[in-house]
């Protein structure tokens, strides 16, 4: 900054040149501009004139009734929002009741298999199990991979119930053919 100031003090001659100074009396007329705007724009400290304070009372009244215009002509967002995890929440309660349900049913299937097995273990009767044992992977696997990347809740809901159905009717097709292998080994025997 210094030397700033000593290059246009060094070269003032110049920079007279190049910019004229203003005109005579220009700095007593912008002087006594500026009062009369100060007396007209900013009154005295500490006193403030009525009208002021109504035009504040005004603004802040305006402002007011604004937001509650605007609070009350919105739609209650919040009662949307509870109102559809709700429903989501209601819509994975019932998938977790019919999840819990085949689960239960497909165990029942597979305890009988399981004692077929134990009191039978013929190679047919064992070959039946085991493919009950891939059933059952299958429905894990339907569970971890494709159950989460459904679209939505209905077609969740509905894949669920189709797959699961399928599966229960499987295990219980294979749980009669064994039932028929181990009534036609105990005939033999």
């Amino acid at each position: 900054m210094d030397k700033l100031k000593n290059f246009i003090e060094t070269n003032r001659a110049d920079f007279d040149e190049t910019y004229p100074s203003l005109p005579q009396g220009h700095e007593a007329r912008f002087m006594r501009r500026l009062e009369e705007e100060k007396t007209v724009v900013m009154p005295q400290k500490g006193v403030r004139p009525k009208g002021l304070y109504l035009l504040y009372a005004v603004a802040m009244a305006a402002s007011v009734a604004l937001l509650l215009l605007l609070r009350l002509s919105t739609p209650n967002t919040t009662e949307a929002t509870d109102s559809y995890l709700a429903e989501v929440q209601q819509i994975q309660t019932e998938m977790e009741e019919l999840q819990f349900y085949y689960h239960m049913q497909m165990r029942t299937v597979r305890e009988q298999m399981k004692e077929l097995t134990e009191r039978q273990p013929s190679p047919g009767v064992m070959a039946i199990w085991r493919e009950s044992e891939q059933i059952l992977a299958d429905n894990h696997n339907f569970e971890q991979n494709e159950l989460p990347q459904l679209p939505s809740e209905s077609e969740t809901l509905c894949a669920l119930t189709q797959h699961y159905g399928n599966s229960l009717e499987t295990l219980q097709f294979m749980l009669s053919k064994m039932e028929q292998m181990s009534e036609t080994n105990e005939r033999i025997n």
